[in-house]
């Protein structure tokens, strides 16, 4: 489709461009209509892609539906309304050249439009600015619609684009475009389309042009004609601009170049081609040779140098690239391993031709003869059997008998190279045999030598291969052996524990090892560790039988200190044999020692009623920590601390240690319902009523009755009211038929959510919803009862008062729970999450123990993560900020982690002062790194670290290395039951009683059941079944024990249990007696103070026939309760017709027998016949049963709503 004037669709690929295919993107129905059009030039049509009319200013944007005839360009007076006048409208007009190659230089490209107005207006053609597209409406032109496109975009000028201009007129209008559409081609600009504008106002006359979606004559439609110049490819001859597309070649050239190896080039000349190259004039393996003539490839057969293109055919008969006539040339892959008709030297240690010849040369080697091998058959060249590859890869000579040699091969025949490396009869391997200098023939070596040192710790016995280890003396053995009598044994090395000299190889037995020398300092030994055979400098005590030290156990011991190897060193006076120290309120003053080895006795100073400082006693105070345990700081002197009972505010200031509730104390007092300021007995930790006392955690509360307060007996944890307290009474609402059921508290503090019931009959019944059941022991398996129905258990997240409610046996919180859900940072009534156990936020739920919190900013919250215990700051907060003033410095404290600050630690300056910047005393440093260690920086002071009891906020001040609860500790004690602040025992870890201290784990449970710390054990203890956390009660027959704890933090569930045969007697509990009939459930008699079943001589059947006289069933129809029991026997629960239904009766017993007789035939609830009637209470428990089942259907069970 090449032909003139051929237009060309969008995304047209450069294939579809040569061969006139179909736009990309396009079906055959998208494709507008083709015909042929006279073109004014031999060139290539490309159709218009897209095209439109925009104005160039103001608000007509969107006036373009892409399908109109025409465009237009200039000046108009009318636009989308009135009174627009000298508004100027634009053309975009756009041409896929995409399909064009980018290597493609263009002779000439022409945009050619078909003018249908006849105003005579310049218009400029120029390169679009930016991505445009045809718009959904139209515009006006001088009163016509025209396509048009949404400016929206600001489409302009290009600026690197050369505007083409031409003055119009009615047909066909051109314009040069070629200085814009090459750069499209080659990819260097990005083709946005071209834009036309007029250049001037004229007249108010806009010219039309006919668009691509014009019908009238589709040959009128946007053209834009490309030429290309010689040397780009082509097709069709009316494509170049010379006018000949070189068939030979498909590019633009000067002549068809069809002549055999002659090709058009890039330039469009036609020249002729490499040497060897292909040609289409060359047919199959033949190419074109240096006169332009075809003759066979290379590596193709020849006879002669002229069959070939490159003018050589090689001695085997092949073309060839060169003559490769030389040594150790060839031309075929065969020889060199390389491409057929290719020149190359012949693979290495090969010698096709055989070139090569002995003695100088065996094969070729990079081109050239050589004696190079890698194996015996590349030195048999012409079946020369005389000469072998040697290690070093040389043809070399073999070696006669005796020669040297280094294998087999290396020696010539009837010999072989033996174990010495010579050419011998033999392999001669063995030991004490040798073939050197013995002509090539194997000889043992003489008795007693061992040349080779093979026989070590013999020699050689005289013989072919034979030691012998017999001996009588040293010199039978080997120079590395010692003789013990009679047979040789090997020299120990050194560091081999030894007896006597000779059996070393150094000839040295020192310190029970062989020794490298005679070794005998006092200070020095050979069986030092690490060093054991080398006599070294010793450290410590002298070796073996060396004179010992003098010394008493002391830093004056004398010692061999490393260095000296003659002597012990003993210290002198300038060694200190006991350092100066303090602790527990008594000074050890500094000792050194005098040079004998020995160590003065030991001077103790007391230092009470003053405190430890440093490596001494403190001789005045500042602060009331400066004085031991029982006083305090008074005017820089320490007296007597206050007594249980007198007003305080810290702990320092009581001999008890215990500052609680503004008293002295005799504890630590801190359960929640406890306290030291009870009226009357201040002083003394004691049980307290109501609520807690000061800032202790309060009660859990929902302002029901089921609120918590102290009972004046627990001390650890308030007492809360359980299910017997009722919270919520029962009711019924008449009208709407909706029970309200009563609830009882909860046992922590509060009365479980409210429960509603839609009564399944719809109406009340009382204050409920029927007489089903009184007690859950009258429901089924996996039911309850509430509002007098029987209902089944509730699913997880339910609200509800008990355990009985819940499918999974557990309400925590007033909801079902999937755990007992007891950890102190954990509930089960979430928002959202209800019936989950879930860690929570904030404060612990209900009545769990609340997170330890002095008011220090310490206090631990859960966080949400760790549902067990509350999570405290630790050190990266600051509980207390450091100050110096008048010479005292307050340390800094940082919170411990266990929900406190350390105790308030302070530092007198004396002889410093304080810093006069910084908060703390200008004694020399600022951080540990400053002071000399063991030390630590202790408010701007060195200070050594301390003992045990004193105050601490990091590990480092401890000599212990355990900093805890706040002070230097003898043990880590992260027990959750251990203290090291006790009163009494501060820097002893001790086991507490009561609650954890600190931050430590609370103990889990809740109520009475909750674990405490005992004082025996690290772990918390829980209560046991001896202890009750809920009332139990007994109605209408039923039993609901007592709750009891059940070890583990939590209450035992309440079972209902049925008083049968008796009725509730005192309290929870049944009757186990009874005085009359009336104290029987009935069916049962009053027998000797013992309920039994009642025995009639023959009791009645069920309705609609009466048992006969020896039980049997009535004729009639089916019994309507209990039929009455004949002598000796039971009547059918509710008795069965004539016609075999079940339980028609029992049969009278032969009384003479002492059995019972088979009873209820049609049943399979049959008594076997002749059973042994040992134990009438079998009878008396089916009897039991039937009744209470009867008890239980009183009312017809109905399915229960939600």
């Amino acid at each position: 489709m090449w032909n003139k004037r051929v237009p060309v669709g969008f995304g047209l690929a450069f294939a579809a461009f040569l061969a006139g295919a179909l736009p990309l993107g396009c079906s055959s129905a998208d494709q507008l209509p083709e015909e042929p059009v006279e073109s004014q030039s031999a060139a290539v049509g490309l159709n218009a892609s897209k095209d439109g009319s925009f104005h160039r200013s103001g608000p007509y944007t969107g006036y373009n539906n892409g399908k109109s005839p025409q465009f237009c360009v200039g000046y108009v007076d009318d636009g989308p309304t009135a009174n627009h006048d000298g508004h100027e409208i634009r053309a975009a007009i756009y041409f896929d050249v995409s399909g064009i190659p980018s290597t493609a230089q263009i002779d000439t490209a022409t945009l050619e439009l078909y003018q249908l107005n006849s105003p005579k207006t310049s218009i400029s053609v120029s390169a679009a600015n930016k991505t445009w597209d045809e718009g959904a409406g139209e515009v006006k032109c001088n009163g016509e619609d025209v396509d048009g496109l949404d400016n929206d975009l600001n489409v302009g000028e290009a600026s690197w684009a050369t505007a083409a201009s031409k003055t119009t007129d009615a047909g066909w209008v051109s314009w040069t475009v070629t200085s814009i559409v090459q750069p499209w081609v080659s990819g260097s600009r990005t083709n946005h389309g071209f834009l036309l504008y007029a250049n001037v106002d004229s007249a108010h006359n806009a010219v039309k042009f006919a668009s691509r979606n014009y019908t009238t004559d589709t040959a009128h439609r946007p053209k834009l004609q490309i030429t290309l110049k010689d040397g780009s490819t082509c097709s069709a001859s009316n494509q170049c601009a010379n006018g000949v597309c070189s068939s030979q070649d498909s590019r633009c050239c000067a002549s068809h170049c069809t002549t055999p190896c002659y090709d058009c080039n890039g330039s469009g000349s036609c020249v002729k081609v490499a040497q060897g190259s292909t040609d289409n004039g060359c047919s199959g393996t033949m190419r074109c040779n240096d006169n332009g003539q075809c003759k066979k490839a290379n590596g193709q057969s020849c006879s002669v140098d002229s069959d070939c293109a490159y003018g050589h055919c090689a001695p085997e008969g092949v073309c060839c690239d060169a003559a490769c006539d030389g040594q150790c040339e060839a031309c075929t892959n065969s020889r060199t391993g390389q491409a057929n008709g290719e020149c190359h030297n012949v693979s290495n240690l090969s010698d096709p031709d055989t070139e090569c010849q002995p003695p100088g040369s065996f094969t070729c080697y990079n081109g050239s003869c050589s004696d190079r091998c890698n194996s015996n058959s590349d030195c048999t060249q012409g079946g020369n059997s005389n000469y072998f590859c040697d290690t070093d890869n040389r043809c070399k000579p073999k070696a006669g008998a005796g020669g040297a040699c280094t294998d087999d091969d290396g020696c010539s025949a009837g010999t072989v190279c033996s174990a010495d490396n010579t050419c011998c009869d033999s392999r001669c391997d063995g030991t004490c045999e040798t073939c050197e200098g013995t002509a090539g023939t194997c000889t043992p070596y003489t008795l007693h030598t061992d040349p080779e040192n093979e026989c070590a710790p013999g020699s050689c016995s005289g013989n072919l291969d034979s030691c012998t280890t017999a001996c009588s003396q040293d010199t039978h053995c080997d120079a590395s052996a010692w003789c013990d009598g009679s047979n040789c044994i090997t020299k120990y090395p050194n560091g081999t524990a030894c007896s006597e000299t000779r059996q070393c190889q150094s000839g040295r037995c020192v310190d029970g090892v062989c020794c490298n020398a005679a070794c005998g300092g006092q200070c020095e030994a050979c069986d030092n560790p690490g060093n054991v055979g080398s006599c070294t400098p010793t450290s410590g005590a002298p070796h073996g039988a060396r004179p010992a030290c003098a010394g008493d156990g002391t830093a004056c011991n004398g010692l061999c200190d490393g260095s000296n190897r003659t002597q012990c060193a003993l210290p002198g006076g300038g060694v200190e044999c006991r350092a100066a120290s303090c602790s527990a309120g008594q000074a050890s003053l500094q000792t050194f020692c005098v040079g004998n080895g020995s160590c003065p006795a030991e001077t103790l100073q007391p230092c009470a009623p003053f405190q430890c400082a440093g490596t001494g006693c403190l001789t005045t105070c500042t602060i009331d920590t400066q004085c031991q345990l029982g006083y305090r700081c008074d005017a820089g002197s320490c007296v007597p601390a206050k007594t249980n009972g007198e007003s305080c505010t810290a702990n320092p200031e009581c001999a008890s240690g215990y500052c609680v509730d503004g008293f002295c104390c005799n504890t630590a007092c801190n359960g929640q319902c406890e306290a030291c300021s009870v009226s009357g007995s201040e002083g003394a930790c004691s049980a307290v009523t109501g609520a807690p006392v000061g800032a202790r955690p309060s009660c859990a509360d929902d302002g029901s009755a089921c609120g918590g307060s102290c009972n004046g007996v627990a001390r650890t944890a308030c007492a809360y009211p359980g299910s017997s307290t009722e919270c919520r009474a029962s009711s019924c609402d008449t009208g709407s038929g909706v029970a309200t059921l009563g609830a009882g508290c909860n046992g922590a503090g509060a009365c479980p959510p409210l429960q509603t019931l839609s009564c399944p009959s719809g109406s009340c019944t009382g204050d409920g919803c029927g007489n089903d059941c009184t007690a859950d022991a009258d429901c089924g398996v996996d039911e309850y009862c509430v509002a007098g129905v029987c209902q089944t258990t509730q699913n997880l997240g339910s609200p509800c008062s008990r355990n009985a409610e819940c499918g999974s046996g557990r309400c925590v919180d007033g909801y079902c729970c999937n755990s007992a859900c007891s950890g102190q940072c954990e509930a089960c009534d979430l928002g959202g999450n209800e019936g989950v156990c879930s860690a929570v936020t904030g404060a612990p739920h209900g009545a769990r123990t609340a997170c330890a919190n002095d008011g220090s900013g310490c206090g631990g919250t859960c966080d949400g993560t760790s549902q067990t215990s509350c999570t405290y700051p630790g050190n990266s907060v600051v509980c207390r900020a450091a100050a110096c003033s008048t010479g005292i410095a307050t340390v800094e404290a940082r919170c411990t982690g266990t929900g406190s600050c350390p105790s308030l630690q302070q530092q007198t300056c004396s002889p410093y002062t304080c810093h006069p910047s910084l908060p703390l005393c200008d004694g020399g440093c600022t951080v540990d790194g400053d002071c000399l260690a063991p030390q630590y920086c202790l408010a701007g002071i060195c200070a050594n670290p301390q003992g045990n009891g004193a105050s601490c906020s990091t590990a480092g001040q401890c000599a212990s290395g355990n900093c805890v609860d706040g002070v230097c500790c003898d043990d880590a004690c992260g027990g959750q039951c251990q203290s090291c602040s006790e009163p009494g025992s501060i820097g002893t870890c001790t086991l507490v009683s009561g609650a954890p201290r600190g931050g430590r784990a609370a103990c889990t449970g809740t109520g009475v059941c909750a674990g405490a710390c005992d004082g025996s054990n690290p772990g918390c203890a829980f209560p046991g079944g001896e202890t009750v956390c809920g009332l139990g009660s007994c109605s209408d027959d039923v039993s609901v024990p007592d709750a009891s704890c059940n070890g583990a933090g939590e209450c035992s569930a309440q079972t209902p249990q049925s008083c049968a045969p008796y009725h509730c007697g005192t309290g929870s509990a049944c009757s186990s007696t009874c005085a009359t009939a009336d104290d029987c459930q009935m069916g049962y008699e009053c027998n000797n103070g013992a309920c039994e079943a009642t025995i009639s001589a023959g009791g009645a059947g069920g309705t609609g026939g009466a048992a006969g006289a020896a039980g049997t069933a009535g004729a009639g129809g089916a019994s309507a309760g209990a039929g009455g029991a004949a002598a000796g026997g039971l009547g059918g629960v509710g008795g069965g017709s004539a016609g075999g239904s079940p339980d028609a009766g029992v049969n009278t017993p032969d009384a003479s027998d002492g059995l019972i007789p088979a009873t209820d035939s049609g049943s399979t609830c049959s008594l076997a016949q002749g059973a042994q009637e040992t134990n009438p209470w079998g009878i008396y428990g089916v009897s039991l049963l039937g009744l209470l089942w009867l008890r239980r259907r009183r009312l017809p069970r109905r399915a229960v709503g939600r």
